[in-house]
Formats: C-alpha cells, sequence, structure tokens
C-alpha cells in the first residue's frame, strides 16, 4: 500500500506456532510498540495480519 511519505506502509504478518494463546489486539500492540521502540517512528507498522497454524 502506498504511503506518501514512507513510500509504503509497513506491514506485519504473523503466524502464530500451535498452542500459542493470547488475543490478537495484545498481541499487534506489543508488535507495534517493539517497532517504533527497537526500529522508530518512520518503521511503525500501519497493520498486522495474524494467523493461528
Amino acid at each position: 500500500m502506498r504511503d506518501s511519505l514512507k513510500g509504503q506502509v509497513p506491514r506485519g504478518f504473523v503466524v502464530l506456532k500451535a498452542g500459542v494463546r493470547i488475543a490478537p489486539e495484545t498481541l499487534q500492540a506489543e508488535l507495534v510498540a517493539a517497532v517504533r521502540r527497537d526500529i522508530g517512528p518512520i518503521a511503525a507498522l500501519k497493520e498486522v495480519t495474524i494467523r493461528r497454524e
């Protein structure tokens, strides 16, 4: 997806291993915060797709 500032919108794709129990909203919030903290706001995820194995 195009973005006027970043060029492309950062997206995350996650496949949960069998037996992992975490609310999708919680995981998404943790991933967005980790990317923002470790890489910076310019790389902040706008969308995270979560699938189970």
